[in-house]
């Protein structure tokens, strides 16, 4: 062998044969599929129903404290308290029926405009006048 010749180091980038030699890459690298990001939740719609039930609530208990006022003396206190609880229950009332027909917590927005009624103080005189003949 002569020294002028070189001989091709085994880590060569020439193919032999067609298949590469040495550090070229017989194929891409395998990749990992990109997972799939899901839809971001929807917030929670049934907040007016909510609202709607929890005011008539606040309104049945501003109405024992009204008429406990009212019993023991505070004729105008209670009838002031009164006449903000008929404000109070008229739109818990409208805020139910809303949420009943927009799908706005619906079952509890029915719950609410039921329970609105029965806690407006015009509707609880006229119950107990009713029934006391």
């Amino acid at each position: 062998m002569a020294a002028t010749e070189s001989v091709p180091s085994p880590r060569s980038e020439e193919p032999v044969g067609g298949v590469p030699v040495g550090d070229a890459p017989a194929t891409a690298p395998p990749t990992t599929p990109t997972p799939i990001a899901s839809p971001p939740r929807p917030a929670w719609r049934g907040w007016l129903g909510f609202a709607s039930l929890a005011t008539a609530v606040l309104a049945f208990v501003g109405q024992a404290v009204a008429i406990s006022i009212a019993s023991s003396g505070g004729y105008l206190a209670g009838t002031i308290l009164a006449i903000i609880l008929i404000a109070v229950t008229a739109a818990s009332f409208v805020a139910g029926v809303v949420a009943a027909i927009t799908g706005r917590g619906r079952a509890l927005g029915v719950t609410g405009a039921i329970a609105s009624l029965a806690a407006n103080p015009l509707v609880s005189v006229a119950v107990l006048g009713a029934l006391s003949g």
